[in-house]
């Protein structure tokens, strides 16, 4: 059985991204640039929701979905072909 995963406010966006990267389409639909940028390994998800006015419990609903959508989905079997 799957884990459900939660993610906080001061998760840094590195973790994230290495963690679950199936969120970087959040980024890019917010047109967030910070994966890449030097600070990712410092700036947590609340950093950017107040550096770029975003509302960060949306954020986090937004986040924690789509990692949830991930981890719930069944496993694909590769042994069919």
């Amino acid at each position: 059985m799957r884990r459900i995963v939660n993610i906080s406010k001061e998760t840094t966006v590195k973790e994230i991204l290495e963690r679950y990267p199936q969120v970087l389409t959040i980024f890019i639909k917010l047109k967030l640039k910070c994966f890449g940028c030097p600070m990712e390994e410092l700036h947590t998800l609340e950093d950017i929701s107040i550096q770029n006015r975003i509302d960060l419990a949306q954020l986090l609903i937004d986040f924690n979905n789509k990692i949830n959508e991930h981890e719930m989905a069944p496993a694909k079997d590769n042994t069919k072909g």
